[in-house]
């Protein structure tokens, strides 16, 4: 239900590293369910203001009543979800990662230093720099001085056929990697409250004239 994207989504505010969004890794799920329901808002509302210019009938009364059900049961609180999801992710708790995904840096930083490197390890890094074009915990300098003097680019870290390396420049466009304990966080944010906000204010506005109409058909 849209309810259980909500709360995965406020959920995975806390786990930034790896979203639990019905396993992806950022709320996509959440941001599309978001724009259809704006979308369905903004027809259903174009459609009421249609039958306000028009006549008197039961029908078009019984509509008024859907319109107002649907905005107070489904839209308000949607939109109120979007702003609360942005408000809680700009707290500075939220804005940290998670303690699971730092110790995925520590491990391979770790890892390189014994000249250890492992596979689970480099999978689990590389998926997530690809995944939010970002490189190393706080920068690409904790992979070493290689990838500190080249910015990320070109840089890398073989061990036993396994290499660590910033995300190709054919997956991320980016002339200087941030690191991946700022990057991750972030994404989504704005685009979420914007379409919240307009949200809710079609809802709420729907919310004020849909009883004068209603007063209209009687």
């Amino acid at each position: 239900s849209f309810f259980s994207v909500i709360y995965e989504t406020v959920a995975s505010l806390y786990n930034p590293g790896h979203f639990t969004v019905f396993e992806e890794a950022y709320p996509i799920l959440y941001q599309a369910l978001l724009v259809n329901i704006l979308v369905v808002t903004m027809i259903i509302n174009f459609v009421l203001f249609l039958y306000g210019m028009c006549g008197h009938t039961l029908r078009k009364k019984g509509y008024a009543i859907f319109v107002f059900a649907y905005h107070f049961i489904i839209v308000i609180p949607f939109f109120l979800s979007g702003i609360y999801l942005y408000l809680t992710a700009i707290q500075p708790g939220a804005s940290n990662l998670s303690r699971s995904t730092i110790n995925v840096f520590t491990k391979i930083i770790d890892e390189l230093s014994f000249g250890t490197l492992t596979e689970p390890s480099l999978t689990a890094v590389t998926h997530l720099q690809e995944r939010f074009c970002c490189c190393g915990l706080t920068s690409p300098a904790d992979y070493g001085k290689q990838f500190e003097e080249e910015g990320g680019w070109n840089a890398s870290r073989t061990h036993d056929d396994l290499t660590l390396s910033c995300p190709d420049e054919t997956i991320c466009e980016h002339e200087e990697f941030e690191g991946c304990s700022t990057k991750i966080p972030h994404r989504k944010r704005h685009f979420i409250l914007v379409s919240s906000v307009i949200g809710l204010l079609c809802g709420l506005t729907a919310l004020i004239i849909t009883p004068w109409i209603y007063a209209a058909f009687e």
